[in-house]
């Protein structure tokens, strides 16, 4: 058995002894708007879009072993000046924080009003490190409602140059792509908002190649009529980008939800389905003129009801800052209450109320919530938003108290578990159940946790996974498997690995 002891974001390589792959079988597998509306506080600049605290920021695919350098502009959006008190001004923490380095810090640590700095930044995934990888980059300030600003870097390592699509809301530098909370997608939603019934709204969606070789955009269709749209370009360089125009022209006063796809030779991006890349576009017919409130946080669209956010995991000595944005996507101005913004936790959650209390037609305004966890635990509490012209909405914020944990593994090159249908599975046990917990590919067993990793294009599956834990001793196991038709065929679980933190 293998024991690693480190405290903070710890990688675990687990040793397999393998079975030949047949010995088993199992039947039955913004700114979330554009600037000059109401933000206050620190942004960072990339490729033309700004990114407030607690988006993510998707540096695209790199070929395992090499680097990619980027170079972004931390902004002061405020009106007073903002001092970096952090030591190093930029650090990066989380799961793969190997693989992100800044190769130069910023040299000037007090930003005026609408004064920038610039650093750069590298991603190196390691050699036959493939799949997905992420970390926090965090910039401490004296800016009181943001004292902490996070950002979530997102790449992917591949084994060759491969084209990865990205697309985005004109209001927004997030990604328009489903993410991933443990085995969970959240959906993605282009939002239009609300329009008079027998008008019609038009939105710029922006495709871009993230990747490193050539991408190929085929159809673009949509699953009902309420919406239209057209493409300029269908053959993008890397980093090339061009518009999707989408035309939504409601007929009633109803709410539309339509399915726009896109076809391409992109196999990697978290929302492909046989490299289709799908979305859910959503508009509101209005029968006259009146308000109407959107919420967003990270490019996600929270209006309805039950819905929720996650705050990435966060160690009980630190705190991680999200920015919601309020849009009035009515036609009529939308008047807030007195302090509009509550929320159920001030134990482990703090909240900043907007400072424009009345929003004019396709204007936002923001305001931020800070995830500071007393207790190593999963923590759940309710975001109450008040209009007077437009009712409340409650939003469910989820955040964990612990540390992410990477585990990693060797890139078996078998090609049953590198096509269609095969991947990992990874499973934890605490010091209770001890090392000798079991699991299949269909059953987590007397497992605490797991997750699944499922192969996703390119030459090889994704060799690593994440979790926030709380302290104490933790055990993984990883399991190879493949699937043929309902067959599970599966290897036998690696040696574990141990933990203690």
């Amino acid at each position: 058995m293998m024991r690693i002891t480190r405290v903070q974001y710890k990688k675990i390589f687990a040793i397999f002894s393998f079975l030949l792959i047949l010995l088993s079988v199992e039947c039955s597998p913004v700114p979330l708007f554009k600037w000059g509306n109401s933000f206050d506080g620190l942004v960072v600049s990339y490729n033309s879009e700004e990114y407030v605290s607690g988006n993510r920021l998707n540096l695209g695919t790199q070929v395992a072993g090499d680097s990619k350098t980027i170079t972004v502009t931390l902004v002061n959006r405020s009106t007073n000046t903002v001092n970096l008190t952090g030591s190093p001004v930029v650090s990066i923490g989380g799961a793969n924080s190997a693989l992100f380095t800044i190769l130069a810090q910023p040299t000037n640590t007090s930003l005026a009003p609408n004064a920038n700095v610039a650093f750069k930044l590298v991603y190196t995934p390691g050699a036959s490190n493939y799949g997905a990888h992420n970390a926090t980059l965090s910039i401490l300030s004296d800016q009181p409602d943001v004292p902490k600003f996070s950002l979530l870097l997102m790449g992917t390592g591949t084994s060759s140059k491969l084209p990865m699509i990205q697309v985005k809301d004109e209001n927004s530098p997030i990604d328009i792509a489903a993410y991933f909370t443990g085995s969970t997608a959240v959906p993605s939603i282009a939002a239009f908002g609300a329009v008079q019934s027998t008008t019609s709204s038009a939105k710029t969606l922006t495709v871009r190649n993230i990747g490193q070789n050539t991408l190929k955009i085929g159809t673009v269709s949509f699953t009902g009529t309420a919406f239209t749209g057209t493409i300029k370009k269908s053959s993008l360089g890397a980093n090339e980008s061009t518009d999707l125009t989408v035309i939504f022209s409601p007929t009633a006063a109803s709410t539309y939800t339509e399915t726009l796809t896109i076809t391409s030779n992109d196999a990697l991006s978290g929302n492909l389905t046989s490299s289709k890349f799908v979305f859910t576009l959503k508009g509101t017919g209005l029968a006259s003129s009146s308000p109407k409130v959107q919420v967003t946080s990270d490019g996600i669209d929270l209006t309805a009801s039950g819905l929720s956010v996650n705050f990435v995991g966060t160690k009980t000595t630190e705190s991680f800052t999200k920015a919601f944005i309020l849009r009035n996507v009515g036609t009529t101005d939308l008047v807030l209450g007195s302090n509009p913004v509550s929320i159920d936790n001030s134990t482990d959650f703090t909240v900043f109320q907007p400072t424009n209390l009345t929003i004019k037609p396709d204007q936002a305004v923001a305001f931020n919530v800070i995830f500071h966890p007393n207790s190593a635990s999963s923590i759940s509490t309710t975001l109450r938003i008040q209009s007077v012209t437009d009712g409340e909405i409650d939003v469910t914020l989820n955040g964990i108290g612990g540390t992410n944990v990477a585990v990693t593994w060797p890139a078996l090159k078998q090609g049953a578990v590198n096509s269609l249908g095969g991947g990992y599975k990874v499973c934890y046990a605490g010091s209770a159940t001890g090392s000798g917990f079991t699991f299949t590919s269909l059953t987590n067993g007397n497992a605490d946790g797991c997750n699944i990793v499922n192969y996703n294009g390119g030459a090889y599956t994704a060799n690593q996974t994440v979790f926030t834990l709380s302290s104490g001793t933790y055990y993984f196991k990883v399991l190879p498997f493949t699937k043929f038709g309902f067959a599970v065929i599966t290897e036998t679980a690696s040696a574990p690995g141990s933990i203690t933190f």
